[in-house]
């Protein structure tokens, strides 16, 4: 179920496209005076629309972490308590590595509170196998790829017990990506785990949502209008 995300707007960058976009939508962006970039399809989105026989059921895009109110204004329907939880770690992480010019290394846990957050996740508890948790009657497994890994590539286990996958991506200056996708994405084969990489997530999917994709990591609020407009 989407996420009620009414008017937002992209100092935290939100999308979850699983509605057509109005016909009449505008297709340029604008930029507020604070620097925040407002959505050029709807009000609630940064996305173009996801086709109905599409395998990826949903993302989320987040850059700024700095205030759980600000988080707790976009995603509605998660716990106050774990917004703060999350914006408190990541303000941790930030200036750990502002200090020492090292990561901490919580980028797992890290990923699977932001897909909690942004998808409406419930994880299980610690150790539990076959998935993180649970949306509904679909059972997720959550991957992170971490700014120390060296591509942009994960591994599944093929005997997990999940019919839905999150891969989340932080980057090196701490923004957040994640995308939902079936299962059945996933290539057929004999080895105990499958790959999937981040770019291949969207490789069938409509140039316009490839396009919002590779938009991700965002390198200026201002940079984001222009590409969007483009």
């Amino acid at each position: 179920m989407p996420l009620d995300m009414p008017n937002a707007t992209a100092t935290v960058s939100s999308a979850h496209a699983l509605s057509p976009t109005p016909a009449s939508a505008s297709p340029t962006g604008a930029t507020t005076p604070g620097g925040r970039v407002t959505s050029p399809a709807c009000p609630g989105s940064l996305s173009p629309a996801i086709s109905a026989n599409s395998l990826l059921i949903g993302y989320a895009d987040l850059t700024d972490f700095s205030d759980s109110r600000s988080l707790a204004s976009h995603f509605r329907k998660a716990p106050s308590e774990v917004l703060k939880l999350f914006s408190d770690l990541v303000q941790a992480a930030h200036k750990y590595r502002t200090l020492t010019g090292r990561h901490l290394s919580i980028f797992g846990e890290l990923g699977e509170v932001f897909a909690e957050i942004a998808f409406g996740i419930k994880r299980h508890g610690p150790n539990t196998p076959g998935s993180d948790g649970r949306r509904g009657n679909d059972f997720i497994e959550i991957k992170t790829i971490s700014p120390e890994k060296t591509n942009d590539t994960i591994h599944v286990k093929r005997a997990g017990n999940f019919n839905q996958l999150v891969v989340v991506k932080i980057t090196d200056d701490f923004q957040f990506g994640a995308r939902m996708v079936s299962r059945s994405i996933l290539k057929k084969g004999e080895g105990k785990n499958a790959s999937l990489s981040w770019d291949s997530i969207i490789a069938n999917e409509t140039l316009d949502v490839q396009k919002f994709h590779r938009l991700f990591p965002f390198a200026k609020a201002q940079q984001l209008s222009r590409n969007l407009a483009a």
